[in-house]
């Protein structure tokens, strides 16, 4: 229940971003822990048919990507858990992140070759990886029996899908080939 004791002891979200983000990931995320954390969330946040709270359903989206992230970041250079953690946070800012990840200019074409390809390669690992921890948290979430806790956290993780859809299109735009 690390999870869930660690969101009971947050007054807000950022504090239980803080807290969860000084796990480095490390915490139980299966089925069951994301079940407590939704059990301990809607304890705090009530819901019915009837009554919908708009502002409780984002904050537990952001819940849900808060521990996200901080899991399938785990792992990566600390250069990479910044990279993904900024793409996360503000989508808009991909195609500057980017450029600054690979040490170009913004004006640079659109090659791989005006980057160093070590720092290319390792970033395409890294979103490599990246995507194929979000696919299995996916898998455990499909895990969760239907309800407002399987809503969460679906609903709190297709945002990341759709970031990193984004993500793909500027390392392609930048000749960065990620399938074989």
């Amino acid at each position: 229940m690390i999870l869930a004791d660690l969101f009971i002891q947050s007054p807000d979200l950022a504090s239980f971003q803080e807290a969860v983000r000084g796990l480095a990931g490390d915490f139980p995320f299966h089925a069951a822990a994301m079940i407590d954390l939704g059990t301990a969330y809607f304890a705090r946040h009530p819901e019915t048919a009837r009554d919908r709270d708009m502002e409780a359903v984002l904050l537990g989206y952001g819940l849900v990507r808060v521990c996200a992230v901080e899991r399938i970041v785990r792992g990566l250079s600390p250069e990479g858990r910044d990279f993904f953690r900024g793409v996360f946070k503000d989508a808009s800012g991909v195609g500057r992140l980017l450029e600054s990840r690979l040490g170009v200019e913004p004006s640079a074409p659109a090659t791989s070759g005006s980057m160093n390809p070590k720092v290319r390669d390792v970033l395409r690992d890294e979103f490599l990886r990246v995507e194929s921890e979000l696919s299995g948290l996916r898998a455990t979430i499909d895990e969760i029996p239907k309800g407002s806790i399987k809503e969460r956290f679906v609903g709190g993780i297709s945002h990341l899908f759709n970031v990193l859809y984004v993500v793909r299109l500027n390392l392609k735009n930048r000749g960065i080939m990620l399938e074989a």
